[in-house]
């Protein structure tokens, strides 16, 4: 347990081993308004996986009162190729080889936020986080890892995060990709049309056409009802694009069992057969596209499911139901861009514990050549650019801003 004396407020940090550890109501008093990615559901749903071992630091005054929480998680040993371990995405494997990791925030989602309580001041906020991070830091050394890694934080968490982690390296990381809804009464797809360009519109309109054209009709069913159809398809993806076999099925029922009142699950068939799905999840005003598979090795490019499938079919529901935005997350992003969205900047802070130099070096003109390819590829339009900022650090901002 970690003490912390932050002005009138004393700050103990005690550690839970699973987020379901802590009270009923207790979690919801500091997660509300952060998102999907740090709900008790969401992370409840991933603590079965393997390949680490969940630390939740929970923040609370001298009664017991819960202040906030930062969800940590020891990697012994990252994959070689997951979006979560640093000497992948940053290109520093080659390098320094290797090594255990302690993930801080997100280890899926690619959105990281530190819940904290809203009733109390912006310094008692700080504090806390500051207490928090210091906990995170000190257990990472308890470890013996290499690197603590906070993945994909957003542009304000960066900016309340980095005074209380001198060390760390602040690097660009690959971009939410977020679709705006029409937020006028009565909207429907015509409005969301409406705010495209007009060759983007047309693009649209022909597509859906002959989605339907070619006889695909499309269904919503909850996610406890359908996992076990949509595995293979998911799976079949996931083997084409990744590489490796597995049946997905366990992956998908430990998500129906937290999030199955969470879920849409949009089924596509063609003379009854299953041959596409997407699954969304809804939390308070958000909405997180999260799964996308299809049947066959390329059925994408007849009558555009995927389009269909991934967008225009789950778009058209969401703004009939009044909702504001959809998180679609990274990659892929030219599909994305030309069906609405726009990119929100992610950042990654790491704080190597060895290897510091090392890893200095393999950063050294991340941020700058990540700007400088990502607006070669998109930048011709204006609200995918990146531009440079100096928020009190050097780094990326978006056109549109962050949530």
């Amino acid at each position: 347990m970690t003490a912390v004396q932050s002005g009138d407020t004393a700050i103990r940090v005690e550690t839970a081993a699973s987020v379901l550890d802590v009270p009923p109501g207790e979690w919801e008093q500091i997660s509300s308004g952060c998102g999907l990615y740090v709900s008790r559901p969401w992370l409840a749903s991933l603590e079965s996986d393997r390949d680490h071992v969940p630390h939740y630091l929970l923040a609370r005054d001298a009664d017991g009162r819960i202040l906030g929480a930062l969800p940590t998680y020891h990697v012994p040993s990252p994959g070689p190729k997951s979006f979560y371990n640093p000497y992948f995405v940053f290109g520093a494997g080659g390098r320094l080889g290797g090594g255990p990791l302690l993930l801080v925030g997100t280890k899926a989602g690619y959105t990281t936020r530190i819940p904290v309580r809203q009733d109390v001041t912006p310094q008692t906020a700080d504090r806390i986080r500051m207490a928090l991070l210091t906990a995170a830091m000190d257990l990472g050394a308890e470890l013996g890892v290499a690197v603590v890694a906070l993945q994909y934080l957003t542009a304000a968490e960066a900016e309340t995060a980095l005074p209380h982690l001198p060390d760390a390296l602040l690097l660009s990381a690959a971009p939410d990709s977020v679709v705006e809804l029409p937020r006028a009464a009565g909207a429907d797809m015509d409005d969301f049309f409406a705010e495209q360009g007009p060759n983007r519109r047309r693009m649209m309109r022909r597509e859906m056409r002959r989605f339907t054209r070619e006889g695909y009709t499309t269904s919503t069913a909850s996610l406890g009802e359908c996992y076990e159809r949509i595995a293979p398809l998911f799976a079949n993806l996931i083997r084409r694009h990744r590489g490796g076999d597995s049946p997905m099925v366990d992956y998908l029922r430990r998500q129906a069992q937290h999030l199955d009142s969470l879920a849409t699950t949009y089924l596509v068939h063609r003379e009854g057969e299953l041959v596409a799905f997407s699954l969304f999840y809804t939390w308070e005003d958000g909405i997180y596209a999260r799964l996308y598979g299809e049947l066959g090795e390329d059925p994408g490019e007849r009558g555009n499911i995927y389009y269909n499938t991934a967008y225009y079919v789950p778009i058209s529901d969401f703004v009939g139901q009044g909702g504001t935005r959809i998180s679609y997350g990274p990659e892929a992003y030219r599909a994305k861009f030309n069906r609405g969205a726009r990119p929100e900047a992610r950042w990654s802070a790491l704080v190597p514990l060895r290897d510091g130099a090392a890893w200095r070096e393999a950063a050294h003109g991340w941020t700058e050549r990540r700007l400088a390819e990502w607006n070669a590829e998109f930048g011709q339009e204006e609200r995918l650019r990146l531009e440079p900022s100096e928020p009190g650090t050097t780094g990326l901002s978006v056109s549109g801003g962050d949530r």
